[in-house]
């Protein structure tokens, strides 16, 4: 598979000091843990093998890279350099964009190359599963966006052993492909302001409830003091 340049969609030293790229945990494993590994030099068969699970996998050493301005093989050397370039395991994690007229229907198909494994799923939904390890080749999934919204973003990818490829573009409503842009992910979501401000709005409530609350006790303690006068 012959990758799309990288240098014209500025995700080549690109700052991540806002939020956008996405939250990226490297681990590995280990090749003698899986049965069969003996008789297969690269891993084919034992996909099943290699869990897309945190929990599972042993993380790589502090100073391995936990964010990445996107999916492509630019974003993979710096994990590789501070970790082991053979029997990873990349986790993405975050959210995407697609821009538009906010609202509006956006047809979107995706197109990841990928060597060894690769998956996806976008709002919870799957929209391309291929853990099976290969050279360099092209997979794809489409799903329909509405532009303007975030949406959750879960990605996977392993390398077993030689080559290595990953990189995620985008065709949007049947246009051009090209690498889905760093300014369209997002490695933190809206909805944690949302949720800051609500809490807020519901301890002012309780307050002004917890004040009327008061206001009607001294009431009704002032009429009880004057009957019994």
């Amino acid at each position: 598979a012959k990758l799309l340049d990288s240098t014209s969609t500025k995700t080549k030293n690109s700052s991540l000091d806002d939020n956008s790229g996405l939250n990226v945990k490297a681990m590995t494993f280990n090749r003698e843990e899986l049965n069969g590994w003996e008789s297969s030099d690269w891993g084919v068969g034992l996909e099943d093998q290699i869990l897309r699970d945190d929990n599972k996998l042993t993380a790589c050493p502090e100073g391995t890279p936990t964010s990445v301005a996107t999916i492509d093989n630019a974003s993979l050397s710096p994990i590789q350099s501070a970790c082991q370039s053979e029997f990873l395991v990349v986790h993405y994690t975050g959210f995407v964009t697609v821009p538009g007229n906010a609202g509006e229907d956006v047809a979107v198909n995706f197109k990841v190359a990928k060597d060894d494994t690769f998956s996806m799923s976008v709002d919870g939904n799957s929209v391309i599963d291929a853990w099976n390890n290969s050279g360099c080749a092209w997979v794809e999934g489409s799903t329909t966006l509405k532009a303007g919204q975030q949406y959750p973003l879960d990605a996977w990818f392993s390398q077993f052993r030689g080559g290595i490829c990953n990189q995620m573009t985008w065709s949007l409503n049947g246009a051009e492909p090209e690498i889905v842009p760093q300014s369209a992910l997002s490695r933190v979501g809206d909805a944690t302001e949302e949720t800051t401000t609500t809490v807020a709005e519901e301890v002012t409530t309780e307050g002004t409830e917890a004040e009327a609350v008061e206001t009607t006790e001294e009431a009704t303690t002032e009429g009880e003091m004057t009957e019994e006068k």
